[in-house]
């Protein structure tokens, strides 16, 4: 006797999240913070808003659930320069030491100071 076997159930609304989520985010550029809280949004979606002056960004979110709300969320742009590190001590230690060689061969060059 043959039996068939049952096809294992699908969740296909958590593929379809997880579709969601592996998407890469694209920017949505607007004028200003009213036109990014004003934009549309399909539940299950996550949305990144740069402003017109770049100076900050916003992100609006939505659940799958009947009853979830809009999250949108402010980000400052802080644009961080990289100083040049102060010497350490070490190189500090190296250029005195390389100093004091300088200074010996100097001193024996001449006679040992005579």
């Amino acid at each position: 006797m043959y039996y068939q076997q049952p096809m294992p159930y699908q969740n296909y609304q958590a593929q379809q999240r997880q579709e969601q989520f592996t998407r890469s985010y694209n920017y949505n550029f607007v004028q200003d913070i009213t036109e990014a809280q004003n934009w549309a949004i399909a539940p299950g979606n996550h949305l990144v808003f740069e402003d017109a002056n770049g100076k900050f960004f916003y992100t609006k979110s939505l659940g799958f659930a009947p009853n979830d709300r809009p999250v949108f969320q402010i980000f400052k742009r802080d644009d961080q320069v990289r100083t040049e590190e102060p010497k350490s001590e070490v190189d500090s230690l190296k250029s005195d030491i390389a100093e004091l060689k300088k200074l010996f061969e100097q001193f024996t060059r001449k006679g040992g100071g005579k």
